[in-house]
């Protein structure tokens, strides 16, 4: 019928999109580690340029507003796994670097993370009751709050015990706004289109992930080619993740279940 003709055409028209946006946050992250300045200007100038425009036809427009509803609750998506990520990726690396620790404690120290974050989605399931943008805002408190706490990793004199458990705190935030989060989320979806909304909430997804990886790697690759610390790499990865949380607090006030 019609309807399933417009939205068959509406899904071939995403995938060049989807390709486009990939193709260009691709470039952008090379363009981030490239050690040739004129390359790396390149590259990152025409990632933008394939990136942007392709992600706002993906997404709602109003998400760089983190307007309120469906717009909002894919930003704060995007600033969460973002934030969790420049901590979580790099906690490992300064384990490792700073500390001198074997590859099984560098991989405990943030198992608790990832305990916690199961933790985190059991009590937001029995607590369903409890509004979705309070569950954002606090999810985003605990990550800011993990951060902070996690921070003195980059010590070689802190111990990595200390870094374990704080670290849990943020996965406890993770836990927390991720699953109200997903169903405040699917809410938005109509007849026909539950397939858009998932790939929307996956792309705001893998690209806080890809796009902190990204930003996260060029750091600790400039360190290595440059006299710069590697703990000032991190600790500016650390800096990232801290106003991304709290722009998450700023954008959660708009998050809100459909009615």
């Amino acid at each position: 019928n019609k309807d399933s003709q417009i939205l068959a055409h509406a899904k071939k028209t995403r995938l060049p999109q989807a390709i486009l946006l990939s193709t260009g946050v691709a470039l952008f992250i090379a363009g981030l580690q490239s050690k040739i300045v004129l390359l790396a200007i390149g590259l990152v100038s025409f990632g933008l340029i394939l990136s942007i425009p392709n992600f706002n036809k993906l997404m709602p427009r109003d998400i760089w507003r983190a307007k309120r509803g469906l717009s909002a609750i894919l930003a704060c998506r995007m600033l969460a796994t973002a934030a969790f990520l420049s901590i979580d990726s790099f906690v490992p690396l300064a384990a490792d670097r700073i500390h001198g620790a074997s590859a099984t404690v560098q991989g405990f120290v943030i198992i608790g993370a990832a305990l916690s974050w199961s933790v985190g989605s059991a009590l937001s399931t029995r607590r369903a009751h409890i509004p979705v943008a309070r569950s954002a805002t606090t999810g985003f408190a605990l990550i800011l709050i993990g951060i902070f706490a996690v921070a003195p990793v980059l010590s070689p004199s802190w111990p990595l015990l200390a870094t374990f458990f704080s670290w849990c705190i943020g996965g406890l935030g993770m836990g927390i706004l991720f699953v109200p989060t997903s169903v405040a989320a699917t809410a938005y979806a109509d007849d026909g289109n539950e397939g858009q909304i998932g790939g929307q909430i996956h792309l705001a997804d893998s690209l806080g992930f890809a796009l902190m990886g990204g930003i996260g790697g060029a750091t600790v690759a400039i360190s290595d080619r440059t006299d710069w610390p590697l703990s000032h790499a991190l600790g500016t990865n650390f800096l990232i993740a801290a106003v991304l949380a709290t722009l998450g607090i700023l954008a959660s006030r708009g998050v809100a279940q459909r009615v």
